[in-house]
């Protein structure tokens, strides 16, 4: 199996995905990522751009093909770095609106 990777938006939180990756994990393995220097993860004085954030996030990449999660920003950086589409076999693009 494949493993789920989940990036979250802008917002940064791995914790975001965690409710959708407990009831996915039967599917394979999953992997919360989040942004550094967003939400409760610490920053990287590495990274210095957004090339920088894109290695950044590949050397986090498990180094087999994955599916891929993706809310807004995690989706648009994710598609934006070099070499990803290599390894997506599948890819999820989830735009979360809260209903009045």
């Amino acid at each position: 199996m494949h493993p789920l990777v989940f990036f979250p938006g802008a917002g940064g939180r791995a914790s975001f995905w965690q409710p959708v990756a407990d009831r996915l994990g039967d599917l394979g393995p999953t992997q919360l990522l989040a942004w550094p220097g967003f939400g409760d993860f610490p920053t990287d004085s590495s990274i210095e751009s957004l090339d920088g954030l894109y290695r950044w996030m590949l050397g986090r990449l498990p180094s087999t093909s994955i599916h891929l999660v993706a809310q807004s920003m995690g989706d648009f950086a994710l598609n934006s770095a070099e070499h990803v589409a290599e390894i997506i076999r599948g890819h999820v693009l989830a735009e979360l609106h809260q209903i009045p």
